[in-house]
């Protein structure tokens, strides 16, 4: 996935066209079970956290990020596999996430006797086995149990490789390739914006009641409620405070593109065709002169509609933009919506910590040096 960034536009265009139509709108619609349950399921592992002073809650969002991401592309019945109750796919698949990130900024570690050297092999290695075997042995049945899935009305991720894999445009390697890559883009982003939304609004209780007090007044009840498609557009600020989080902090803060041809620059310099360049999606979103003085604090109101309205439509870019954008923003935005919706009415989010102590790793993600400790109250 991590080298796919700077893929040409033939080969960029081909796998994109082929995952179309597990993104359309009606599919996304068909998430919404998932992510309610996973969502609820959340709120009971959140609740073993509360009132025990500061924790560190990411291993948990990540795990329930994952049974959702797990599901809605290879489908509900993989929620009940052993290796998914008891993590360990979880495990291997960060391990492997962990070294393609490293990947990303030190391509050498791409050879084997390089990362033999570095001691990573002996980690990466078995990892990389689980995961690759889990996607193959998955699809292989999958494969033999069904047919036609692409002539259903909602189809996945899945659905679509099956279905190339059957007409022989497809390999199996390149099956699974595809899962596990769409699987590796949304489980770290999302969990990131999550955990970063939660900082955010415990660092900033104004906020935090703010958003309550929003979510309040579409679910009254607290507890395990459903969230349905229409109830999200009722909540601005809530699109405001997962914004903001994703202005400061978006989950990978730089993206590559290789150039399909000459590029003049504002300034006169002619950048070849074939040159790869970057993006630093992050210095943008901080930038005074897009974002004024104060570009570095978090306030939700910078990301309200008609704030975002007079920015340059190119100013704002967490998912990238254009027809090269994320694949999957919708599905990551409404996996995290519904998660923070049902965690802010029924836990209060607090923390010692302050946003201008926040540091972050030179990774391909945005990932903090050090995780922010939340301290969790159930909320009467």
């Amino acid at each position: 996935y991590i080298f796919k960034l700077f893929y040409i536009e033939p080969v960029w265009s081909a796998t994109r066209k082929s995952l179309n139509p597990a993104f359309r709108q009606p599919v996304l619609l068909s998430f919404m079970q998932v992510l309610n349950e996973e969502s609820s399921l959340l709120l009971t592992e959140i609740e073993s956290y509360a009132n025990r002073g500061e924790q560190d809650i990411f291993k948990t969002l990540l795990n329930a990020i994952c049974r959702m991401a797990l599901q809605n592309v290879l489908g509900n019945e993989v929620r009940d596999m052993p290796c998914v109750q008891d993590r360990s796919m979880l495990h291997s698949f960060k391990h492997v996430m962990d070294i393609c990130a490293d990947m990303f900024l030190s391509p050498w570690l791409a050879l084997k006797f390089v990362r033999i050297c570095y001691g990573l092999e002996k980690e990466y290695a078995p990892a990389l086995k689980v995961v690759r075997g889990f996607f193959s042995e998955f699809i292989v049945a999958k494969k033999a149990a069904e047919q036609n899935t692409t002539e259903r009305a909602n189809i996945k991720v899945i659905d679509v490789v099956l279905d190339h894999l059957r007409q022989g445009t497809m390999s199996l390697e390149t099956a699974v390739a595809e899962c596990h890559e769409m699987i590796f883009a949304a489980l770290i982003t999302t969990t990131l914006t999550l955990s970063y939304a939660l900082t955010m609004l415990a660092m900033y209780p104004e906020y935090q009641q703010q958003l309550f007090e929003e979510i309040s007044s579409v679910f009254p009840q607290s507890g395990h409620f459903e969230v349905k498609a229409d109830e999200l557009k009722l909540l601005p600020y809530l699109d405001m405070v997962i914004n903001e989080t994703l202005r400061l902090m978006p989950g990978i803060p730089a993206i590559g593109r290789s150039l399909s041809k000459d590029l003049r620059l504002s300034n006169g310099i002619v950048l070849p065709k074939g040159l790869q360049v970057a993006i630093g999606i992050v210095h943008l979103h901080r930038c005074p002169k897009l974002w004024g003085a104060d570009a570095n604090k978090f306030n939700p109101e910078n990301c309200s509609s008609s704030n975002l309205r007079e920015k340059h439509p190119y100013a704002y870019l967490p998912f990238s933009k254009g027809k090269r954008n994320c694949i999957g923003w919708k599905y990551a935005l409404m996996s995290v919506k519904i998660a923070l919706i049902k965690l802010v009415r029924n836990y209060e989010f607090s923390t010692n910590e302050r946003h201008e102590d926040m540091k972050f790793l030179p990774t391909v993600f945005m990932v903090p040096a050090k995780e922010p400790l939340l301290e969790i109250k159930k909320r009467v």
